[in-house]
């Protein structure tokens, strides 16, 4: 994780800590009061209109066992909290009225502000660290794409199995066609049948009834026989048709179930997709607060370096102005020391010129302590 993943983190927390302490003042009354307060702007005003009516709404939906939406609550609640960032002194305001607090946002707003201070001190890491939490993150990336690979892979297998499933039940409504059309034919077949032999029955009989009794014993026996074989056939008929219905269910029954066994594996795999993109978006989320924290360090650091560079230099130039006066010190007292030496050779002649020197040494010298003390003024000043 890079400084910046951790400082979006951070700026995350930190929005989400300023908007719970802003949303856990506002309640109800501080909204009918705020509402009309002349020290916030217009359009905050406007935006606590608008989040009371929400929540009056979402209060009176509650009392009346209605179903409820909070959305509109939300919505307002993040529309006014953005206004309260563009205007700080709003903020400000807007929590000076609120006396009150909801205690569940201020529970809420606690485990955040801890949650928030725990990932200070976790992006507080070592080179080490950063480099395993970097290996942390490619191998997440890695587990990524392979879990979208096998997505991809699990999709095209549905996509094939949906094909297959379909193909073996158009295969199943086209045996079943089938089959009706060969009982239909085999119904035909069986009507027509019987039609053609009620009609040579008839036909025998009228033309052998006059005379020909051998002849209608042994049609009347062809007309039993043929009978039975009307019979036989109708029962085959019917066997065929009862074994086709119960064909028919059990293919039926058969695709119920390969559709119930489609729609529970896609479930499972659709319940395992929604999971692995929670887990990502997750990772994702400590990995902007991560690098967020790490360019905050950053930036700290840089300046606390830039403040040592000032503060040495300023050392270093008094260092050298403290020398320049102790140089011109040391110069000034061996001028006075050399001073002294010729007046006091001076004052040791015994002659009238002795006196006169020491006269115009006296003078001399009083010049050269005013001259003395004029840079010893000068070098108190300069301290």
């Amino acid at each position: 994780m890079d400084s910046i993943d951790g400082q979006r983190v951070m700026l995350v927390l930190q929005d989400m800590l300023d908007g719970l302490s802003w949303a856990s003042s506002l309640t109800l009354p501080l909204l009918s009061s705020a509402a009309e307060s002349t020290s916030l702007p217009p359009a905050v005003r406007s935006l606590l209109a608008t989040h009371q009516q929400a929540a009056e709404r979402l209060a009176s939906a509650a009392e009346s066992g209605a179903p409820t939406d909070a959305g509109a609550v939300v919505d307002s609640t993040r529309e006014l909290c953005r206004e309260l960032k563009r205007e700080p002194l709003a903020g400000l305001e807007l929590l000076r009225l609120g006396e009150e607090r909801s205690k569940p946002l201020e529970v809420l707003t606690a485990v955040v502000r801890r949650l928030t201070e725990q990932m200070k001190k976790r992006l507080a890491t070592t080179v080490e660290e950063e480099a395993s939490r970097r290996q942390f993150h490619t191998e997440v990336a890695r587990r990524e794409e392979k879990s979208s690979k096998e997505l991809q892979s699990l999709e095209q297998q549905a996509r094939v199995e949906r094909r297959d499933r379909s193909r073996a039940l158009l295969q199943l409504a086209e045996a079943e066609r089938r089959a009706r059309d060969e009982l239909a034919v085999v119904r035909s077949q069986t009507v027509t049948v019987a039609e053609r032999l009620a009609d040579e029955y008839r036909t025998a009989e009228e033309a052998e009834r006059a005379g020909f009794a051998d002849r209608e014993v042994a049609l009347s026996a062809e007309a039993a026989a043929l009978a039975g074989e009307l019979a036989r056939v109708q029962a085959e008929a019917r066997e065929a048709e009862a074994a086709l219905r119960s064909k028919k269910k059990s293919s039926e029954k058969e695709v119920a179930d390969w559709l119930a066994e489609y729609d529970r594996d896609m479930a499972q795999r659709d319940k395992e997709n929604r999971d692995n993109k929670a887990e990502y978006r997750d990772i994702k989320k400590k990995l902007r607060g991560y690098q967020a924290h790490y360019q905050r360090l950053q930036e700290e650091e840089e300046r606390r370096a830039a403040e040592e560079k000032r503060a040495a230099e300023e050392k270093a130039k008094l260092d050298s102005e403290q020398g320049r006066i102790n140089d011109a010190a040391r110069k000034i007292q061996h001028a006075w020391r050399g001073f002294q030496k010729t007046k006091d050779a001076v004052e040791k002649k015994p002659t009238k010129k002795g006196k006169t020197s020491k006269v115009k040494g006296g003078r001399t010298s009083e010049k050269a302590s005013k001259t003395a003390e004029k840079p010893k003024s000068s070098q108190g000043k300069k301290k």
